[in-house]
């Protein structure tokens, strides 16, 4: 079978399909893609276990070929082992609003996912993802053969973001202002002739503040 029609007898099949990614936070651009996720039912467990991470992704064209779109599967019983693990790509997909919910069949869908996050866990794993997107920016700023200034930029605003997510749920039990960060992309985006020391002097103190901050909302249990 083609890929094409494994992930459209995949959509066919959909309990839950969510946009992601930077039409969610405000940062599309003209290197943009249009992110989705698609939650499908646990039957394709098996055929998605042949994935990594049990994700199948389907790079493509949008239905007026002006922009591509990234689109991941996951089954319902995977996706909810990531929202009890807290991790972020997870959580940032329970929190979003209907705004961005492109179909959703309650009937099937039976996540666990209102109940009151765990602050220690969404520590650990945002904070941990957090670093990997900060060490990211580095290397792409600075490593030759991995140069690549515009996703080292996307990487060093995902690192804040991320962090900024993370205050929100702890504070309040839910990410509120999914365009928080939006304007700290646009000035990263607006420096793109920077070097990374320059990134770092400008944006270290802000990412060391949001995790010292982070610190306090969600303690090390005794």
């Amino acid at each position: 079978m083609k890929i094409n029609d494994i992930a459209e007898d995949l959509r066919k099949h959909a309990i839950w399909i969510v946009e992601r990614g930077s039409v969610v936070y405000g940062t599309i651009n003209t290197h943009s893609d249009i992110d989705e996720l698609i939650i499908v039912p646990d039957k394709y467990k098996e055929f998605l276990s042949g994935y990594k991470n049990n994700i199948f992704e389907y790079h493509h064209s949008g239905a007026d070929d002006s922009a591509e779109v990234d689109t991941q599967y996951i089954c319902q019983s995977d996706f909810q082992k990531l929202i009890d693990e807290c991790n972020v790509m997870a959580i940032e997909t329970v929190c979003t609003g209907t705004e961005h919910t492109l179909y959703f069949n309650g009937d099937k869908c039976k996540l666990d996912s209102r109940k009151p996050f765990d602050k220690w866990k969404i520590r650990q794993s945002f904070s941990g993802t957090a670093s990997n997107s900060w060490a990211k920016a580095h290397k792409k700023m600075t490593v030759e053969k991995d140069l690549d200034m515009y996703r080292g930029m996307k990487s060093l605003f995902h690192s804040l973001r991320i962090l900024m997510f993370a205050n929100q749920i702890c504070e309040t039990g839910d990410i509120y202002d999914f365009k928080e960060a939006t304007p700290l992309w646009w000035e990263i985006y607006s420096h793109n002739d920077w070097t990374w020391e320059q990134f770092k002097a400008e944006y270290k103190p802000l990412y060391n503040k949001l995790r010292s901050k982070l610190a306090i909302l969600a303690p090390k249990p005794v």
